[in-house]
């Protein structure tokens, strides 16, 4: 895809002796110094107008991200931070990293695939893909809603809106517009 591969063998061997090169945690080195793992270069997921590989992991300085392709969204499955050897985690450790970033980072790495008009594919310039990337956006479905109002309900009193933003990774202007239409569904 756009990035290089990464490959620390061993090579495998198909049902006719051939070795080939593995299709499982397949590793890139990303523009800024991380490294990509995908989980399975054989599992692609639509993204936008595009297809990507389904689930992939960013891995930083102690930081990793897994990502997963669901619903035609990449979305964040979770974060791990570990501390260095010299110092403890900080406050400031936690704010820089940023989800967004990272996603962009990530998927500019492994690429976006899309068709022309007669059927070929082929992988779209880190401009357009940025533009999906970005565009991407979740759609409002009742399966949404119900789990806005589940998260809503088992977060404490003054950590709801807090709870769906952190579940959804949205901004706080997002959360409270998805708590208001879980309300008028009548799902809260």
């Amino acid at each position: 895809m756009s990035s290089e591969r990464i490959f620390d063998g061993p090579w495998e061997k198909d049902d006719d002796g051939w070795e080939t090169v593995p299709t499982k945690n397949v590793k890139y080195r990303a523009s800024d110094g991380g490294i990509v793992v995908v989980d399975d270069t054989g599992d692609y997921a639509a993204i936008g107008d595009g297809f990507a590989f389904r689930k992939c992991a960013y891995h930083r300085d102690g930081v990793s991200v897994a990502w997963e392709i669901r619903d035609g969204t990449p979305q964040c499955l979770g974060v791990m931070v570990r501390a260095s050897e010299d110092a403890g985690l900080r406050t400031k450790d936690l704010h820089a990293i940023r989800l967004d970033d990272i996603r962009e980072i990530v998927y500019l790495t492994i690429g976006i695939g899309t068709f022309s008009s007669n059927g070929e594919d082929y992988e779209m310039q880190p401009r357009d893909a940025r533009k999906v990337v970005a565009g991407v956006r979740r759609k409002v479905t009742p399966a949404l809603l119900k789990r806005v109002a589940e998260i809503h309900r088992a977060a404490p009193e003054g950590r709801r809106v807090a709870a769906v933003k952190a579940a959804f990774d949205v901004h706080e202007r997002t959360a409270l517009r998805y708590i208001k239409q879980a309300r008028e569904a009548r799902y809260l």
